[in-house]
Parts: structure tokens; sequence; C-alpha cells
């Protein structure tokens, strides 16, 4: 009795590279997005907070929490605490 040898089907593989293909792309724009924005720096005004520089310069759809870490690993931040007058780099 004679096996046949499977021929891969050109649907599967199509599919499959074209689902992979969008999920690289899903994952890369947000890289590339962040990446043409401009830094900017910005002069903390008296009881102004990362909370609320973030909430006031974020993207519309951007998580204000990522916002946030951006901003305290752009300035080397340990802590979310500015000084009034302090000088940070942010996102524009």
């Amino acid at each position: 009795m004679k096996t046949r040898k499977k021929k891969p089907n050109k649907f599967k593989i199509i599919r499959t590279l074209t689902i992979l293909l969008i999920i690289l792309y899903a994952l890369f724009s947000n890289v590339i997005a962040k990446e043409e924005r401009e830094l900017v720096d910005y002069t903390v005004c008296k009881n102004e907070t990362i909370w609320s520089i973030a909430k006031e310069h974020k993207e519309e759809d951007e998580d204000i929490r990522e916002y946030v870490y951006e901003i305290q690993k752009i300035n080397n931040l340990v802590n979310k605490t500015l000084s009034d007058g302090q000088v940070i780099k942010i996102y524009k």
C-alpha cells in the first residue's frame, strides 16, 4: 500500500502568514508611534504631580499609567514626587 504525501495547503500557509503579520504590526506600531513623539522640557508648577501632568499631556488613547512610567523612566525619577520649578522632559 502506497502512502500519499500531503502537500502543504497553500490557504493555511497564507492565512498563518497573514495572522503573523497582523500581530507583528500591532506590536510594533505602538513602539514606532512613541518614537515619533517629540520630547520637550516642562517646568513643574506649584502643586503639580506626575499624574496631573500625564493627564494633561498624554495621547487620548494612551494609558495614563504607561505615560507616568515613561515620564519617570525618561527623567530617572525614583519616586513620583516633583518640586515646584523642577524641569522634566515629557512627550509633546
